[in-house]
Parts: C-alpha cells; structure tokens; sequence
C-alpha cells in the first residue's frame, strides 16, 4: 500500500468518505444515499476535495485515492484503465442501473470470460429479483405510475414501510424540521406553554435525541434548510398572538452548536416554502402579515446578500416546496381562498435576461390547506394538510411525466402542522397537532426499499 500523501491531512472525515467512494465509481445521488446528505451537499463537498488534493475530474480524484492508499482495488473501470489493471469490478442498486445495461458496463477489453456467460449472470440475476418479488409482496423494486393519484390495490400482507422512533423530547407542532449528516434537527414551534425556544437532534441509528442550544429567537412558522454544515431559518412568527412575523434570520452551526445571523429577508415572512438549491437558499411565498405573498427570494450565504427573484404566479403561504433535476416544485398551500393545488415549476437558472423560470406542472390532488414536500430519487413526495377527521394518504409526484400518485396511508394519524425530512430513503416525521393536542411523534416512512446485488466480473 502506499503511503498516505500529505495532502490528504486537510481532508475531513466527510470528504475522505466521499472520496472513497467517488473511487468506487458510485454517482453523486449514490454517493448522497449511502451517506444520507443531499446531492447538493455531495457537490459542494467534490469541489472543496478537488482545490484541496490539486484533481480537476473524478478520474483523477479515483487516483488519488489509489495512489495513497484510501482505496486498493477500485471498481471504476476509468480508475482500472489508468492503473494499468485489466479485472473489472462493480456492484450497483439493482433499482439505480437497468438490467439491459448490466452487459455494456463492461469493457469488451476487459471480459476475461465467454460473452454467453455474462447472459447467464444477467438471466440469474433477474429470476433472482422476479423470485424475491413474488415471495415479498410488501417489497417495492420499480414503480409504474398510474394516470390519476389512485389508493394502492388492498394486501393482507402488513406494511413494512412505516416504523415508529423514540418520541420528541417536547409535544410541539410547526417546528422547523431538516435533516444533515444522517442527523434530523427540530426547531422551535408552538407548545403548551406557547412558542418553544429549544433545538433538538435526532440520531436514528442509536434513536436518541439530545438537546442543542436553543434558538435566540423562538419562532414558528419557519422552516430550517443547510448548506455547508449550517443551518438557516428565515424569519417566521415569534407570538402566537401576532400575526406578524419577523424579517430575522439565524444561523446555526452544527460543528459548535452556536448561532449567528444573517441579513435579514427583504420582508417580514413566515409559512414559507424554503429550498437549498446550488449553495443558494431560496423563500416562496409566505404570509407578511397582512396578506399572501407570491415573492420569490433567493440568499447568498458567501454574500450575506438577498436578491428577488420572478416572483411566483400565484401568492400562497404553507406550500410545499423542493427540488428534483434542477428544478424547484412548489406545491399547493393556502391563500385567501384557502386550499391551492397549484404545481407551478421554478428553474432558478432561467431567471434571468428575462427568462421565465416558470411553468405549471399537474395540480395536487385535492384540496391540502398545508404541506410538506421533500425529495427522494428525484422523486417528490408530498405529506400533509390533513384534518382530524382525515388520515388522508402521501403522494409521490414523478416530475418526469408529470404524474401524481398515492403512498400507503400511515398506521396512525399523522395530524396536522408537522415537520417532513428526508435521509437517504426514508421521511421522518416529527410533531405535529391533532386538534388541540400537541403530539411529540416521530415516525419514519421508508419511501423505497432496494436491492443491492453485487456482481463481481473478473
């Protein structure tokens, strides 16, 4: 093996990780699943890896990561070419490489083996999948969207998808809820004792919390995005008998557990959709405390700059709001004519030279008076808006071919005004009210189960 370079010393932890598996050939989205971060989190990271060890491309980076040591035998046959090594390794998501490509992802130069066999390999491969599939009814390996947001066909089998978690340390609903580093961060919201001040984390593979340093402005209302290890959260309300709410926004930091501030937001706004998107938080809509905004903004954390954007074509509070191939879905919400089921499609890089950065996708199904939306697979998954009466089913919007779709109903009502995250494949869902109960739940919906079936070719 040899021995470490000295520039690896400035790498962290996060970014050897990401580098080890950058040799492994796995894509930025597989890189964000197997780490539980986001792919915009995985691009900041690559640049910041690429100026610190001198790479411009992942081939070179692969390299690196050979010549000093982080990884021996890479699956990347880019990295295999370079090194001079003719055996060809690699092991996928069944779900994230088509069967019918299995065979061209490997270099006729590098096949040490009859073609014939490698048709063997791929025909098990698929009796093995078809063979699972029809042992495990429960089990989901490929969605086919239907034309309408039609209820899942009824199974005696139980439903794997939805678990319980240790419960939130305080009953509160409309906290400002995201997830990083395979973390979920609640803040703020409304309890008992009226708006909470605190910040809590959940950790879900020991499923404990702990409590972090409370937030110098207690708000609800708000809603919480990352970039960089911190974490911003824009204006929102901080007295539950005033509808106004404040420009402020602040910033904490989850390497000190300290907070700072920011320039604050060009109006006072809470119940917001909020998107991180290209190292750039964005804000649509929000109530000001007058009326329903349809303003769009967008906040330079390297700046400490705000900028408006193209502003919305329909003003709304409480959408749901996130983003999927480069583009932000902006979901429902509600206005003075209350329930909006408008999908209106923003591209952040067409706003500007007067561009119009936006277009109308399918509506949501039904009335929602408030949602949450979070992204998965670039797909977008949609919870929330309910009432007590109604347990109303998630949806899954395929931004592809502009379809809509229901999710299995949760096994308990999941209420109103909670707060949605996403880690890897699955949603967590924490807080929340049911009429005039506080709830401390915290439920995880696992929104796609893989397969992983390595296939090793030498």
């Amino acid at each position: 093996m040899n021995m470490p370079n000295p520039e690896i010393t400035e790498l962290s932890e996060r970014e050897l990780d990401i580098l080890k598996l950058v040799a492994t050939g796995a894509s930025n989205k597989e890189i964000a699943q197997e780490l539980f971060i986001s792919s915009n989190t995985v691009k900041v990271h690559l640049r910041n890896i690429f100026t610190k060890i001198s790479v411009t491309s992942r081939t070179e980076a692969a390299m690196f990561a050979v010549r000093t040591g982080l990884v021996i035998h890479p699956p990347n046959l880019a990295v295999e070419k370079a090194m001079g090594n003719g055996s060809v390794v690699f092991g996928q998501s069944i779900e994230s490489i088509p069967i019918s490509n299995i065979e061209a992802q490997v270099s006729p130069t590098s096949r040490k083996f009859p073609r014939w066999a490698s048709y063997i390999i791929i025909a098990s491969v698929i009796g093995l999948i078809f063979l699972i599939w029809r042992l495990s009814p429960g089990l989901v390996l490929f969605t086919k969207p239907t034309a309408t947001a039609l209820p899942p066909k009824n199974t005696s089998t139980p439903i794997p998808h939805w678990r319980k978690l240790a419960a939130l340390p305080i009953a509160r609903s409309n906290p400002a809820l995201v997830a990083y580093d395979n973390h979920v961060y609640a803040f703020g919201g409304l309890f008992s004792q009226g708006v909470y001040a605190g910040a809590d984390r959940f950790d879900p593979q020991t499923n404990t919390w702990i409590s972090l340093s409370p937030k110098p402005t207690p708000v609800f209302d708000a809603r919480a995005a990352v970039i960089n290890g911190l974490i911003y959260i824009p204006g929102g309300r901080p007295d539950i008998n005033d509808l106004h709410p404040t420009q402020t926004i602040e910033i904490y930091d989850t390497s000190t557990n300290g907070w700072s501030t920011g320039a604050s937001l060009p109006i006072p706004l809470s119940g917001y959709g909020l998107v991180a998107f290209e190292g750039h938080l964005f804000v649509f809509g929000g109530w000001d405390g007058e009326k329903y905004r349809n303003n769009v903004f967008s906040y330079d954390p390297n700046t400490d700059v705000w900028q408006e954007r193209t502003a919305m074509p329909t003003a709304r509070a409480f959408p749901g709001a996130a983003e999927a191939g480069g583009k932000i879905y902006v979901i429902g919400g509600i206005n003075e004519n209350l329930s909006v089921t408008v999908n209106e499609i923003y591209t952040p890089s067409y706003d500007h030279d007067d561009l119009n950065p936006w277009k109308t996708g399918f509506p949501i199904p039904g009335d929602r008076l408030g949602i949450q939306a979070a992204t998965i697979a670039d797909r977008v998954y949609v919870f929330g808006g309910e009432t007590v009466r109604s347990n109303r089913l998630g949806l899954i919007y395929f931004p592809q071919t502009d379809i809509w779709q229901s999710l299995e109903a949760s096994p308990t009502p999941l209420g109103e005004n909670f707060g949605m995250a996403s880690i890897g494949t699955n949603l967590f869902f924490v807080g929340g009210n049911i009429g005039t109960t506080y709830s401390n739940q915290n439920m995880t919906y696992q929104a796609i189960i893989t397969l992983s079936i390595p296939i090793i070719i030498k």
